[in-house]
C-alpha cells in the first residue's frame, strides 16, 4: 500500500527525530536559516506560528520556523 505524504508532513516526521539526536536541525534546514531565524525569533512578539510567519521574510518556510521555535522554548 502506498501513501501520499507531502513535504510538510515528511519534514515533521524526521523533526521528531531531532530530540534524540538522530538528526540535527541543520541536517533539514541551512544553517544560514537556522543562525538567523535563532536571531530574529526572540526579537518578535507573536500569537502562534501564523502570526509569526507574517512578521519574519517569507525565505523561511513554516517548518524551519517551527524547528527553530521548538529549540528556543
Amino acid at each position: 500500500m502506498e501513501r501520499e505524504l507531502n513535504s510538510n508532513t515528511i519534514f515533521g516526521h524526521l523533526a521528531n527525530f531531532i530530540s534524540s539526536g538522530e538528526i540535527k536541525v541543520t541536517d533539514l534546514m541551512s544553517l544560514s536559516h537556522y543562525k538567523e531565524l535563532k536571531k530574529i525569533i526572540p526579537t518578535k512578539s507573536f500569537d502562534n506560528l501564523s502570526d509569526l510567519k507574517h512578521q519574519i521574510d517569507d525565505k523561511y518556510s513554516y517548518g524551519e520556523i517551527r524547528l527553530v521555535l521548538d529549540e528556543l522554548a
